[in-house]
């Protein structure tokens, strides 16, 4: 009997690993769980451009799932890109069936990071019930800002009713970058770290969601897999001089 954890990523494929599901296993391995990943799309594209999108439709990401779900009991969730937002409806009524799961996490992949509009569909009846099957959102404030737009909402205080949040901050400004838990319909933590004078890396919001559920299968404390997640992805920004990111062991879960 294995004493991984399972987590299953549900995303597309980035042939340059800086996002998508091969980021998202890169990043299990190094929390130390085992990953499975299924295809929503195949894209080709590089940390610069997308240059193609093919979707895989409902059936073929079913029969993906069923296989894996036959014989592991799969703890954790993250979700990544999607077409529209009718399939992540059909994606998680079918996880919620599962008893072995306690953690769905969807990364709202709306926009690639070279601004190719990716998931279509949006409309607030579609997204509300979306939102309500999930455990936690991981949006950057770009995606949030536009979250909030299609549910007509004002406030975030109306979002919570809905669905856990951590609102990353590499979009703002100032001199740090602040990523707030929210949970419970409350602010749980805020966590700044100096803002670096980079680029930015390929796929950080893929890393980050996917670091965050592997901690939660991993059965560590909400806060606690919050604040390693934010760590794992600063020191991420910070190996190499180019776009993509290199993966490093994880030293310890602060």
């Amino acid at each position: 009997m294995s004493s991984y954890s399972y987590v299953l990523s549900v995303a597309g494929l980035d042939p340059s690993g800086g996002a998508g599901l091969l980021a998202d296993i890169k990043t299990f391995h190094q929390f130390g769980v085992q990953g499975f990943g299924v295809c929503t799309a195949l894209t080709a594209q590089n940390e610069h451009s997308v240059s193609m999108v093919e979707w895989m439709n409902w059936d073929q990401i079913k029969t993906q799932l069923d296989d894996l779900f036959a014989i592991y009991e799969i703890v954790c969730v993250k979700i990544g890109v999607i077409e529209n937002v009718d399939k992540l409806n059909c994606l998680l009524l079918y996880l919620r069936e599962k008893r072995s799961i306690k953690w769905i996490i969807w990364d709202p992949v709306i926009t690639s990071s070279s601004g190719r509009k990716l998931i279509k569909g949006l409309n607030k009846q579609s997204l509300e019930r979306a939102l309500s099957l999930i455990d936690f959102i991981t949006p950057n404030l770009l995606e949030f800002k536009e979250i909030l737009k299609v549910l007509k909402f004002d406030a975030i205080d109306e979002l919570l009713r809905l669905v856990d949040v951590i609102l990353k901050g590499g979009h703002d400004e100032g001199n740090e970058s602040i990523d707030i838990l929210y949970r419970n319909g409350q602010l749980k933590v805020s966590l700044g770290y100096k803002r670096l004078d980079t680029k930015g890396k390929h796929g950080t919001g893929c890393v980050y969601s996917s670091a965050f559920s592997a901690l939660l299968a991993k059965e560590v404390e909400v806060e606690k897999a919050f604040k390693s997640a934010k760590k794992y992805v600063y020191e991420l920004l910070q190996t190499t001089e180019n776009k993509l990111g290199a993966h490093h062991l994880i030293k310890e879960i602060i």
